[in-house]
């Protein structure tokens, strides 16, 4: 199931500017022009690699924590955590130097008291940004919890974590048939979930209410298809309830709802968590799932941000959760603005693309701030690292209208 860090590595996208608008119904265009919308912000010395990221309401600041290969860190690479503030785009960086084993599959969330859980190789690592103290929780063996994992690279690494309303940290790990808790405030992995199938690097945890917790992965019967999957768990009981729906990624909405992409990857659907029942909302929705996990974040006005990524468009889109409409926002492409790819272009044959067009294997976070603009982490580095030869940085914003 792992697409694997460089399947889209070799994906040159063309960055167009203006608006395009796409779907089943035509909506009016933004009133300011769209490329007077977007602001940059760097990560200054960082190199292209893995983030992640996850937007702090009460600090009103987004949190980056980046992989720093050995090229740029010195004799050893490390995981360290960036700050920018969501109002004035001012960078702090905290000179963390975490563990970097098998990082570039981890994820990163908030507990209610809005401190930073990072989940990658066997480890939990907690940031406290109130005091800049850090401590790691390594999950204990496989075979003293009585689940089962293969030898292979990367197998049992976490691959999803959630902060439920109690304080429980919930981990999923790539392969392994189960979902585990971690108490924080015993400090004890205390809780085991078997699942009747695996997670994957697809896999993403969510509590859309208290109680409840959502996780989807895939079922192998012969070894050799693979069947998207989805539950809900109540963690009172640990009653594990299956949803027939096949869910490649989703996006939990509100107490009831999620939005997923099925095995098609194409249309986007409504589900109601408690009865199963599944809706198609959009069709052809140009969202990023094939270069990893999409990426998706809702705006107090109804309307889904997500990271999408093609051929011929790169940057965001904007589905009206209400009327199916659809925006799209490319990146500003800088050099040649209004010039598309040529159309006759063919599918990865680059001597026909500007030397000067943005390379960018992923999209790692959309955020959606309390101020309602809109920020893409990528995975691009540094504006003055010698191997960005394009005009964009590694984070970009698109400006809410005033």
């Amino acid at each position: 199931m792992s697409r694997g860090p460089g399947l889209a590595a070799c994906i040159f996208m063309l960055l167009v500017a203006g608006c395009q608008t796409t779907g089943n119904k035509p909506t009016a265009q933004p009133s300011v022009p769209t490329e007077s919308r977007w602001e940059q912000v760097d990560l200054p010395q960082m190199p292209q690699g893995t983030r992640k990221a996850v937007y702090d309401a009460s600090r009103d600041c987004i949190w980056i924590v980046s992989q720093v290969p050995p090229q740029i860190a010195g004799a050893q690479e490390y995981v360290t955590i960036t700050r920018i503030d969501a109002s004035t785009r001012v960078v702090t960086q905290t000179d963390l130097r975490l563990h970097p084993v098998q990082f570039y599959i981890g994820q990163v969330a908030l507990d209610s008291s809005y401190r930073l859980w990072m989940a990658w190789d066997r480890t939990l690592v907690r940031y406290d940004p109130s005091t800049n103290t850090v401590e790691s929780f390594a999950l204990p063996s496989f075979a003293s919890l009585g689940v089962h994992v293969s030898l292979s690279s990367g197998e049992g690494n976490f691959v999803a974590v959630t902060v439920d309303s109690e304080g429980e940290v919930w981990v999923a790990a790539d392969k392994v048939a189960a979902v585990f808790g971690f108490n924080s405030t015993t400090h004890r992995w205390d809780r085991l979930i078997h699942l009747p199938w695996f997670p994957s690097d697809d896999t993403t945890l969510a509590e859309p209410r208290p109680g409840l917790l959502t996780v989807n992965g895939y079922r192998s019967p012969d070894g050799k298809a693979y069947y998207n999957t989805f539950a809900k768990i109540n963690t009172a009981t640990d009653r594990l309830t299956q949803i027939a729906q096949p869910v490649s990624d989703y996006f939990v909405v509100n107490n009831h709802e999620a939005l997923f992409l099925d095995q098609d990857r194409a249309p986007l659907f409504k589900l109601d968590i408690d009865t199963g029942a599944a809706t198609r909302l959009a069709s052809d929705l140009p969202v990023d799932s094939e270069s990893g996990r999409a990426q998706f974040a809702l705006s107090r006005d109804g309307h889904l941000w997500f990271g999408m990524i093609g051929y011929r468009t790169f940057g965001l889109g904007d589905l009206d959760m209400t009327s199916a409409a659809v925006n799209t926002f490319p990146f500003p492409y800088i050099d040649q603005p209004g010039k598309q790819l040529p159309n006759d272009c063919p599918p990865m044959q680059f001597d026909c693309i500007p030397s000067s067009a943005v390379a960018v294997t992923d999209i790692e976070a959309v955020i959606v701030d309390a101020h309602q603009n809109v920020w893409v982490v990528t995975d691009w580095p540094s504006v003055k690292d010698p191997n960005n030869h394009g005009p964009m940085g590694p984070i970009v914003e698109l400006k809410a209208i005033s």
